[in-house]
């Protein structure tokens, strides 16, 4: 069974930007978990100005069957 999720995000934070833009630029973040019974896979996609961003996220969770 799958389950996607979309989400909006306010970032006030470093690893939006490791340098400070004068331009605003796009930023893409993805990561994954798992464990016995779930696996999440995750992918972050910001507008960043300066230290802060909005950004979009969707996961895409699945469930493991036995």
């Amino acid at each position: 069974m799958r389950n996607i999720k979309f989400k909006l995000h306010k970032i006030v934070g470093k690893w939006v930007n490791d340098d400070i833009d004068i331009i605003p630029s796009i930023k893409l973040r993805t990561g994954s978990k798992s464990n016995e019974t779930t696996s999440v896979t995750t992918t972050m996609v910001c507008l960043a100005w300066l230290k802060w961003a909005i950004g979009i996220s969707v996961s895409k969770i699945t469930f493991k069957s036995e």
